[in-house]
């Protein structure tokens, strides 16, 4: 985390001079072509890592519905409240 406090600032002021020098879309597609290089180059040498980006897998995989094809459909009771009915909401009343 500190890497990036410190790398992200010397990275924008050195584009910032390189883009006052060569122009911004140079500065811009150069860099994402260099970032292009360099991904592809980790990818190269190091596929392995590449798993380490990806979410985990789950450790225990959802079992099969063993309920037969030709089962009917459960049915579903509507819900009860036992808490009887809601309380009136309070009036607002506007400051002056």
């Amino acid at each position: 985390m500190m890497a990036l406090g410190t790398i992200y600032p010397l990275g924008a002021l050195v584009q910032g001079v390189l883009g006052d020098h060569l122009g911004l879309r140079r500065v811009i597609a150069g860099t994402a072509a260099l970032l292009l290089v360099a991904v592809a180059t980790f990818l190269r040498r190091r596929p392995d890592l590449v798993g380490a980006l990806d979410d985990p897998a789950p450790a225990d995989p959802a079992p099969a519905d063993p309920a037969p094809a030709d089962a009917a459909p459960a049915t579903m009771a509507p819900p009860m409240s036992t808490a009887g009915p809601a309380p009136p909401s309070p009036e607002v009343t506007p400051v002056t």
